[in-house]
């Protein structure tokens, strides 16, 4: 895939338009044991907020990675756990890499108009705390550039203490946990990483201001994104096992929910506590499509009067219609955000905290795809999440098919889904998905009865089987 191309898919994943382009069991936690030592996240749990940067810990820079002999060779190592020619990969195809030069474009500038700051984007910590966060690091190296988007330390963590003893004789026998290297082998650590900018942290967030001026919505969906990125790395066990894409789901769904809802949780506690600045209600928290249904690509002020504001449903909407119970934590918090233009903070947070236990204490599987498709009312996020949902099991049979194999059925009943969830060519938004006009049948019921009928197709064919017990043991990327 040439970089040109590459760059352009991972921006459109950005926009919700570009995610139609593309178990049950155990979870996705990968950890086993390792000759390797075991780098883990301070706070692995589903209720811990997401943080961008190790604050107390000193960065490097992506320099200290770069060296020939370590992670900068021209050729990759395809027989160990690492292939180091990781530096090119990132430099050369990942668009992370990218991410603090989108700063200067037209669009960027046009934000900063539209927000009215007189500072570039380049300089604007709201926008440098996702697209470049070790520029905000307080503690940082003589080697360090700030200006490489989002790089090396991001994901594997400050390297300050363990950039030297990484590379040397008993390695092996230290705790990497206290050094500040980062688990990326488990998939739940490795998806609530990406949520940390993709979702949004304690440290880094998209409001409404800026997606009003311009922002791209934060529509976060980890299989997608994961299989989207140039790999930097050898495919352990895990990778290979027959149900790695729907483990892939099964994490960025409790990840990427759950970021969301901690979110919500921190704006919300600041209106409660009347912090200076804080934002009640924040626009960004509902679904855009309440206000702005038809929106054409040229006009992005159109905005309709909305007899209510829904709550937004990309990151809750499965979840809550796939649960066993009627009255999930997930609906009650849904009518308190709705039942007010201003839903009252006091509420909305007794209600997120035990949607937050909730998530913690449930089992994702594709039994939540398959009570979700019965549903009489999806929006048009939700029935997008759960053609990605059909779309990742279905990338496990496509692995025991040969890649020149023809598409199968299934593969042209998803495109067909992917087709109708599409938006108009004109439009930034879902044109007749809820209001069908002349065409028949409507284009809601249309997508309901074919995800109904992917998800019989997948479950009679064997798509959705239980994941085994087996755990990695390989070396994390």
């Amino acid at each position: 895939m040439s970089r040109r191309k590459l760059v352009s898919t991972l921006l459109a994943l950005l926009l919700a338009i570009a995610w139609i382009g593309n178990r049950r069991g155990s979870s996705s936690d990968d950890t086993g044991a390792s000759s390797t030592p075991q780098a883990v996240v301070a706070n692995t749990s589903l209720t811990a907020p997401l943080q961008i940067l190790q604050a107390q810990r000193q960065y490097e820079g992506v320099h200290s990675c770069s060296a020939t002999a370590c992670h900068g060779s021209g050729r990759a190592d395809t027989t160990g756990s690492i292939q180091r020619n990781e530096y090119v990969t990132w430099f050369e195809k990942d668009p992370h890499a990218k991410a603090f030069e989108v700063l200067r474009n037209e669009v960027s500038q046009r934000m900063m108009r539209n927000l009215g700051i007189d500072i570039p984007a380049t300089e604007y910590a709201d926008c440098l705390k996702c697209h470049s966060p070790l520029s905000q690091a307080p503690r940082r190296g003589r080697r360090f550039y700030g200006q490489h988007g989002v790089s090396c330390e991001d994901c594997h963590g400050a390297a300050g203490d363990w950039i030297a003893p990484h590379y040397r004789d008993g390695w092996e026998d230290l705790d990497a946990t206290q050094t500040g290297m980062l688990e990326t082998k488990s998939l739940d650590s490795r998806a609530r990483m990406c949520a940390r900018c993709h979702v949004g942290a304690v440290d880094g967030e998209v409001n409404h201001d800026l997606i009003a001026a311009g922002h791209p919505v934060m529509k976060f969906e980890f299989s997608a994104y994961h299989d989207a990125l140039p790999k930097h790395w050898n495919p352990g066990p895990a990778e290979k096992r027959p149900d790695f894409h729907a483990r892939l789901w099964e994490a960025g769904q409790r990840a990427a929910a759950a970021g969301a809802l901690k979110m919500l949780e921190l704006r919300v506690s600041k209106a409660d506590s009347q912090v200076d600045g804080a934002v009640w209600p924040e626009l960004a928290e509902y679904d855009c499509f309440s206000c702005h249904r038809d929106l054409p690509r040229l006009a992005q002020n159109n905005t309709s009067a909305a007899t209510t504001i829904r709550w937004g449903s990309w990151y809750s909407g499965l979840l809550e219609r796939g649960s066993t119970q009627q009255d999930s934590a997930l609906s009650r918090l849904r009518t308190v955000m709705e039942g007010s233009v201003v839903a009252e903070p006091k509420a909305v947070l007794r209600e997120v905290r035990l949607a937050l236990a909730q998530l913690e204490a449930s089992e994702i599987s594709f039994d939540y795809v398959r009570r979700a498709t019965q549903s009489d009312s999806l929006d048009w996020d939700s029935a997008v999440q759960l053609y990605l949902a059909i779309r990742a099991h279905d990338q496990d049979n496509r692995k025991t098919r040969p890649a020149d194999a023809p598409a199968t059925e299934t593969q042209i009943r998803i495109d067909r889904v992917r087709s109708l969830l599409q938006f108009p060519e004109t439009f930034v938004s879902p044109r007749g998905f809820r209001r069908p006009g002349t065409e028949q049948p409507a284009p809601r019921a249309a997508v309901s009865t074919a995800l109904r009928d992917l998800v019989n197709e997948l479950e009679s064919a064997g798509g959705a089987p239980d994941p085994s017990p087996e755990q990695e043991s390989a070396p994390c990327p």
